[in-house]
């Protein structure tokens, strides 16, 4: 079964991101021909899936629904939550043989969005001086009418 044939021009160099599935994994080929007198660099990774590879998204979306109910119910310290939602994701990933290194998940830290969050913070602490989110929670107390679910609906939409 062929894959497929792609060209590459030889002047400048290029990176092909190739993906496809394998059923049988006995025995497999791969041809890589040149056409012309030069080098070329070849880097092959192999990743399985491992026995959860098709759920791993709905598990993902498991993990993360669990940890928002945990902060949305305070029942344990968001950081704490956060934490054992990370727990989680990382014994996933060691079961299927997928666990990133360090300089991996280095490597996907976003500066630019760990600034804004940073900021966001500070502005947070400023404006929490002013009063603004206790008033914003008494009168979500007021809007609720003394209905707990309607007030616990308020209260995650206006923390959201």
């Amino acid at each position: 079964k062929e894959l497929g044939t792609w060209g590459m021009k030889s002047d400048r160099e290029q990176s092909v991101l190739l993906e496809f599935e394998v059923d049988d994994v006995e025995k497999k080929q791969l041809i890589i021909e040149s056409g012309g007198d030069y080098d070329v660099g070849i880097v092959i990774n192999l990743h399985s899936l491992g026995p959860i590879g098709p759920a791993s998204v709905g598990l993902g979306g498991g993990i993360m629904g669990l940890v928002l109910l945990m902060i949305m119910t305070e029942v344990l310290h968001r950081t704490m939550a956060s934490m054992i939602g990370a727990a989680i994701v990382l014994v996933t990933l060691a079961g299927s043989n997928r666990l990133p290194t360090l300089s991996t998940v280095i490597s996907w830290m976003d500066h630019g969005t760990l600034g804004l969050l940073f900021g966001m913070m500070i502005i947070i602490g400023i404006t929490m001086k002013t009063g603004v989110f206790e008033w914003t929670g008494v009168l979500a107390c007021k809007l609720s009418k003394g209905s707990k679910v309607r007030l616990m609906v308020l209260l995650c939409a206006v923390t959201a």
